[in-house]
């Protein structure tokens, strides 16, 4: 399919998001408050978690380190790696700390149909935008894309006129026209090793400040943390996301048929290449979805 990609070439640093991609040492209401080490599971470590963990689907966690090795089973059981752990990706004026890890799997499909409601609408609620040039870059509005498939239902909605095909009624319309949304929501119909853990819900779409954070840990100096490797070490090189473009569920604040993505460098160097944020591309285009989550 021909490309509509509409890029402004503006190149923007590390943003500065109170934590950036800090070293691992998170999220959940149900985690225990001090992090100890454990045997008998798939991991070494308890939760909380931490920036460069990956996690099983038995609550344990490893971190990843450049020498690290999995078994065949620990492989079936990782189920994200932690790349954020802040305050700084909150949409509000809220401290409360979310630790962010993304899924293993991906899908390559569009924003929506050119035929969804959202189509050719701008959804205010989830817009994110930012400001500043490298390094100083910071985003404002809606960073936190944990609910931006139901805000964009709740904003259908109160045009009193288009129909909120958001929401799935007796049949699969709106997972056919928000199939990236729908990908993330019923994330545990895509990971085979989340059905009956406390991993099942709670997988969303991104918002674009939330993967630009994914990107800052790409390559890390200050501990080797790299996401992109450790994605690759829990399930082969389709989990990678370097070189990759994908869709993030902030909306273009401008033009209507527009949304957000993000390219991940497809180098690897230290520091990451910096991605172009300001990058948009028609909601009716294909491009790569990833599912994160707190913990």
């Amino acid at each position: 399919m021909k490309k509509l990609f509409l890029t402004v070439a503006a190149i923007f640093g590390i943003a500065i998001l109170m934590t950036g991609c800090p070293k691992p040492a998170g999220g959940d209401d149900n985690i225990p408050e001090s992090r100890h080490e454990v045997s008998g599971k798939f991991g070494t470590w308890s939760a909380p978690y931490e920036v460069g963990d990956i996690v099983f689907s038995d609550g344990s966690a490893t971190p990843y380190t450049a020498n690290l090795t999995l078994t065949d089973e620990q492989k079936a059981a990782a189920i994200a790696v932690i790349f954020y752990k802040g305050t700084g990706l909150n949409s509000d004026d809220s401290n409360r700390t979310r630790t962010l890890g993304v899924g293993l799997k991906q899908i390559h499909t569009k924003w929506c149909k050119d035929n969804a409601s959202a189509y050719s609408r701008t959804i205010t609620p989830i817009i994110c935008t930012h400001t500043g040039t490298s390094p100083n870059v910071s985003f404002s509005g809606d960073k936190n894309g944990s609910d931006n498939l139901k805000q964009i239902g709740d904003f259908l909605v109160s045009l009193n006129g288009p129909v909120n095909d958001t929401i799935v009624q007796n049949s699969s319309v709106a997972e056919e026209k928000y199939p990236g949304f729908y990908f993330a929501k019923n994330y545990k119909n895509t990971a085979n090793n989340l059905a009956g853990t406390r991993f099942e819900s709670g997988w969303y779409v991104p918002s674009i400040a939330e993967l630009f954070e994914m990107n800052t840990c790409m390559t890390d100096s200050e501990n080797g943390f790299d996401l992109d490797e450790a994605l690759a070490l829990c399930g082969g090189n389709d989990n990678r996301i370097r070189g990759k473009t994908f869709w993030s569920s902030s909306d273009h604040q401008y033009t209507e048929t527009l949304a957000y993505y993000l390219e991940f460098g497809g180098t690897k160097s230290s520091p990451p290449v910096l991605p172009k944020i300001n990058n948009y591309f028609e909601k009716k285009g294909d491009c790569y979805f990833c599912a994160i989550r707190e913990f």
